[in-house]
């Protein structure tokens, strides 16, 4: 049985293991990326991926803050927003369930829509989230809008947001593409 000692499958035993077979067997190896670091590589390429990603990220960041101050609204004043998509809170539950769905969640997406600005690297994982989200808004939505009458504008306002943020984020996931060496 192999202990911790014995295998180092770490960034310094592959480059020792590259060295010796180089030195010691007179083997020609080119720059493999089995031996090369994920490391070294993202660090030289990292303000080109990073700047291929500003326009995701400032829509996300846009996004984001869009449902941060929707989650602030809705916890805030539960009342007005409630009555403006036409809901009626009639007790604690639904007050308690009004500030988890609409507070809470609301502020959990913003914060999956925010994370780009912190860590870039996750700009087209969070812009996917992004499409997937407002795609399932934007379904149910229509769906509701032919089931439905009286629907109140604010509601009518927030399927046209939900559809704008869906064909951008849509757009940002086809454009710019990643080029073959580089996932963006």
């Amino acid at each position: 049985m192999a202990n911790a000692s014995t295998i180092n499958l770490g960034y310094q035993g592959s480059q020792r293991f590259y060295r010796f077979l180089k030195r010691k067997r007179g083997c020609q190896l080119g720059a493999s990326p089995v031996f090369m670091s994920s490391r070294k590589v993202n660090q030289t390429n990292q303000s080109q991926v990073e700047t291929t990603k500003m326009p995701q990220r400032i829509f996300l960041a846009l996004v984001g803050f869009l449902y941060a101050a929707l989650s602030l609204w809705c916890s805030f004043d539960p009342a007005t927003t409630s009555t403006k998509v036409g809901f009626q809170i009639l007790n604690g539950s639904g007050q308690s369930e009004f500030l988890t769905v609409y507070g809470g969640l609301e502020m959990g997406l913003a914060l999956v829509f925010l994370w780009p600005i912190f860590r870039p690297q996750f700009a087209r994982e969070a812009l996917w989230v992004c499409l997937l989200i407002h795609g399932s808004l934007v379904l149910f939505r229509s769906i509701g809008f032919f089931l439905f009458d009286e629907i109140a504008p604010m509601t009518k306002q927030l399927a046209i947001g939900e559809w704008v943020i869906f064909l951008l984020a849509a757009g940002l996931c086809v454009w710019p593409k990643p080029s073959s060496g580089n996932r963006v």
